[in-house]
């Protein structure tokens, strides 16, 4: 049976290079989460708002404006439809 201080001197390599490796896997999570955290932050921050383009209230006031065949410049009848000669 071997005694336990040459136990102890085979596994202290071991022990620490675990130790060593659960740190730097700590460092990282730490240091990736910061930084998702940075630029979800400036995303939001510099977030644009697009304008929004209602194409149905569009086609209503061109109707109620006029018609749009006799916005072109062609020939149109009293009720704004083409007029074909």
């Amino acid at each position: 049976m071997q005694d336990i201080t040459t136990l102890l001197q085979e596994a202290k390599p071991l022990y620490k290079a675990r130790k060593r490796n659960r740190r730097i896997m700590a460092i990282g999570s730490t240091l990736g989460v910061f930084c998702l955290t940075i630029v979800l932050s400036l995303n939001l921050i510099h977030q644009t708002k697009a304008p929004i383009y209602d194409l149905w209230n569009d086609e209503i006031e061109q109707t109620q404006n006029g018609s749009i065949i006799e916005d072109i410049g062609l020939p149109v009848d009293e009720s704004g439809l083409l007029w074909i000669i």
